[in-house]
């Protein structure tokens, strides 16, 4: 059985305290974590944030452990594993099994289902992967996708080679891009010797690019909710499992 961690950081600066807005009258944390108790390999979730108002609101809606970590662990360039770490230690890691599998969630993907976790965790039991990461299509092909030269006169170059030369290529020729979407499993022995989430064998786990929304702008706020309220919602019926309170034990 697995052990998810979540992040909740307050210190959001495109969306201000994005992570407990109110997202179809729930805290927007609140749909990962309720995907989280459905799952049936998950055991032990904990959260980890560096308010006392998070705090108060987590305990409303999840009987789970939940960890303060200091300010200097809550910056916006902080590393999700400088948390994971801080918790486990707070946790008593000499309790945890080596192969336990340790699962890195975030709030912002609140589409994502208990089958993506699932998933992600079951993928660890092929030995040839020390992590498994849920990712989809992100709507490009390798020649296809651009970039801008910001140090030569702004011109457009492919990220490939420097040059413009195979952006007219048919896609036929080529092969998609992904992105990540924001689930990533690995077990703790790997974490721990590695001190990464992410491994040079990594199993990839295919979800619907709607599942993929991580929400970082209003845009994209408007664009989880949009989904949610259409089709999406009827196909994985959400309010079916949505208790106010689930506890892990």
């Amino acid at each position: 059985m697995a052990i998810a961690f979540l992040g909740l950081r307050s210190g959001s600066v495109g969306l201000p305290n994005k992570n407990i807005r109110s997202f179809h009258g729930k805290p927007l944390f609140a749909w990962i974590v309720h995907q989280c108790i459905r799952s049936k390999l998950v055991e032990r979730l904990v959260i980890s944030t560096d308010s006392d108002e998070y705090i108060k609101l987590i305990k409303e809606y999840c009987d789970c452990d939940i960890v303060k970590r200091p300010a200097e662990l809550a910056l916006a360039n902080s590393r999700d594993e400088e948390f994971i770490f801080h918790a486990l230690e707070y946790l008593n890691i000499r309790d945890m099994h080596l192969d336990t599998p340790v699962l890195r969630l975030v709030a912002t993907n609140p589409l994502q289902t208990y089958v993506d976790i699932d998933q992600c965790i079951r993928a660890l039991n092929n030995s040839i992967y020390k992590s498994s990461m849920a990712i989809a299509s992100a709507g490009l092909y390798y020649h296809k996708a651009l970039a801008v030269n910001r140090q030569e006169n702004n011109y457009i170059v492919e990220p490939i080679d420097g040059s413009c030369s195979n952006s007219n290529m048919p896609r036929q020729g080529t092969y998609g891009l992904f992105k990540r979407s924001n689930i990533i499993c690995t077990r703790l022995s790997t974490l721990l010797t590695t001190n990464s989430l992410i491994n040079p064998a990594v199993a990839p786990i295919f979800v619907p690019q709607e599942r993929c929304i991580d929400i970082d702008t209003m845009a994209d706020w408007n664009i989880a909710s949009s989904l949610l309220t259409g089709y999406y919602e009827e196909e994985i019926d959400y309010q079916s499992f949505m208790p106010s309170l689930a506890p892990f034990s």
